[in-house]
């Protein structure tokens, strides 16, 4: 036999040997003891009865709830459609976030507006010329602001609960007319 038949006989073999051990698995698994429906996984024992729910098992995002699964998104083990407003609002958790060069020290989010105050984590001093808080508002400044210094700036509006806007920066170098801008975003619960 020539060595190149040799090698399409092997691969031939190899592959018959890869299919038989397929068939094989998956029958395995087919014939496992459970079965799964939806996102719920119960045990085909005839052992267990309607008031054992031992062999349920919930995959995530759902939770186990009596003998059934329930969605739970945020992963609080509370079913969504048992949360109320106020649950789900005493778990929003404060934060906002700004690209460089600026940096967010400090921010409110209170029910009289916004304030953030920008550092300049830049190599360049720079001016800010508008800060907008998309869903509070708008403030036009010339504002310059030194390497590793800090400003404020307060957007007066009214806001209840909870708060989610993005956040756009409009800035020039103090050597440059050309206008850059820094995005991000703020999110919280109004003090």
């Amino acid at each position: 036999m020539k060595k190149g038949q040799t090698h399409v006989i092997l691969t031939v073999v190899f592959v018959i040997i890869a299919i038989a051990l397929g068939i094989i698995a998956f029958n395995s698994f087919k014939n496992d003891s459970q079965s799964i429906t939806g996102n719920t996984i119960r045990e085909d024992n005839p052992l267990s009865t309607a008031n054992n729910n031992e062999g349920i098992v919930c995959n995530p995002p759902y939770i186990r709830k009596g003998s059934d699964c329930c969605l739970d998104r945020n992963y609080n083990n509370v079913c969504d459609n048992e949360e109320n407003e106020n649950y789900e609002l005493d778990r929003v958790v404060n934060y906002a976030m700004i690209t460089p060069p600026f940096y967010l020290n400090a921010f409110s989010i209170k029910s009289s507006g916004v304030s953030l105050e920008l550092m300049n984590n830049g190599r360049e001093e720079y001016t800010i010329k508008s800060v907008v808080v998309s869903g509070c508002g708008s403030m036009i400044t010339n504002k310059e602001i030194l390497v590793g210094s800090k400003e404020q700036f307060t957007l007066s509006c009214s806001l209840s609960q909870s708060f989610s806007g993005d956040i756009t920066i409009e800035y020039t170098k103090i050597s440059s007319n050309i206008r850059l801008s820094s995005t991000g975003w703020i999110k919280g619960k109004v003090e």
